[in-house]
C-alpha cells in the first residue's frame, strides 16, 4: 500500500535477509532496486548470507559494494563501488600542530571483536615492547572471551565503551589487524586524529588507504613490532605517516560520497 501510494523510480535497500525479500518484490513489481552490501557479509555471518547476496545481485538493478574486492564470486547486473566517508560532525579533532611525547606512546586498535579481527599478533607484539600500551576499544561477540584469554598481558588493556574525540586524542598509533573489511571508518577516524596508520596487508584496506599507511602481514607479528618502534624512535618518520594519514580525509569526503550516491540514483530514472 505505501508504494502504491508513494510511487518511486527506485528504491534503495540495505543488505539484509528482509531487505533482499522486498527488493525482490519491488523488481517484479517494475520498481528499480538498488542493493547495498557492507563488505563481505559471509565473513561475519556465515554461508547462508552470501547465498542471499548472490539472489539480491540476480534480482536487483543495481549493486553497490563498499570496494572491489565485494565483487568476488558474484555477478551483479550493474556493480558500483562507494567508498564510504565520515559524517561532519562525527570527526574527532584534529591535532593542530603534532605536539605528540614520543615517549609516552600509547598504540590503539579499534575493531569489532569477532573471528575476523586477528588480535593474536597484537598480543604477540604487546609482549615484545612491553614500555608500550596497548589498547583495544569496541564490543562484539568476542569481547569478553578476548579480555580473558589475554589477561596476563600486563600492558594489552580492553575498554568496551569510550568517546570517539578521546581515543584518537589520548592515542599515538592506530592498528588494525584483520582479515576482512568493507570500509572501517575506524580507520577514517583515527586519520582525523593525524594518527599514524598500521593495517594489516588485504586488498580491501590497499585499494581503500593505499600509499597513505603502513602495511603488516597477519602473521608476521615480529614485522609490526619494527613498524612501530621506528615511528617511536624516529620523529621524522612519526610526522610524515600522521600527514600521510591525514590525506585519507580529504579523499573520502561527505561532498565525494553524495556525488557518488547521486549519480547511482539517477541513472535508473535516466534509463526510464
Amino acid at each position: 500500500m505505501i508504494f502504491r501510494e508513494h510511487r518511486s523510480d527506485s528504491i534503495i535497500i540495505v543488505h539484509s535477509t528482509a531487505g533482499l525479500l522486498l527488493g525482490i518484490i519491488l523488481t517484479f513489481l517494475g520498481v528499480d532496486v538498488i542493493s547495498v552490501i557492507h563488505g563481505r557479509a559471509s565473513n561475519y555471518t556465515g554461508h547462508i548470507v552470501r547465498m542471499i547476496e548472490k539472489l539480491a545481485v540476480k534480482y536487483c538493478h543495481t549493486t553497490v559494494f563498499m570496494n572491489k574486492q565485494d565483487f568476488v564470486g558474484l555477478r551483479p547486473k550493474s556493480a558500483r563501488v562507494v567508498h564510504n566517508c565520515l559524517m561532519k560532525k562525527f570527526l574527532p579533532r584534529a591535532r593542530n600542530e603534532l605536539n605528540v611525547e614520543l615517549k609516552k606512546v600509547r598504540a590503539v586498535i579499534v575493531a569489532r571483536h569477532s573471528a575476523q579481527k586477528n588480535l593474536s599478533i597484537i598480543a604477540d607484539v604487546a609482549k615484545l615492547n612491553v614500555s608500550i600500551p596497548f589498547y583495544v576499544y569496541g564490543d562484539g561477540p568476542d569481547f569478553y572471551k578476548n579480555r580473558h584469554k589475554y589477561k596476563d598481558i600486563q600492558n594489552l588493556f580492553f575498554q568496551k565503551e569510550e568517546k570517539v574525540e578521546n581515543i584518537y586524542t589520548d592515542n599515538t598509533i592506530f592498528l588494525l589487524p584483520t582479515y576482512s573489511e568493507g570500509f572501517p571508518l575506524s580507520v577514517m577516524e583515527a586519520a582525523s586524529g593525524k594518527l599514524p596508520l598500521l593495517l594489516s596487508d588485504i586488498p580491501e584496506l590497499k585499494e581503500i588507504f593505499s600509499d597513505n599507511a603502513q602495511y603488516f602481514c597477519n602473521d608476521d607479528f615480529k614485522s609490526l613490532s619494527s613498524l612501530i618502534r621506528t615511528l617511536v624512535r624516529d620523529r621524522h618518520t612519526f610526522e610524515y605517516w600522521s600527514e600521510r594519514s591525514f590525506r585519507v580525509t580529504q579523499i573520502y569526503t561527505q561532498e565525494r560520497f553524495l556525488n557518488s550516491w547521486k549519480k547511482i540514483i539517477e541513472e535508473p530514472m535516466s534509463n526510464a
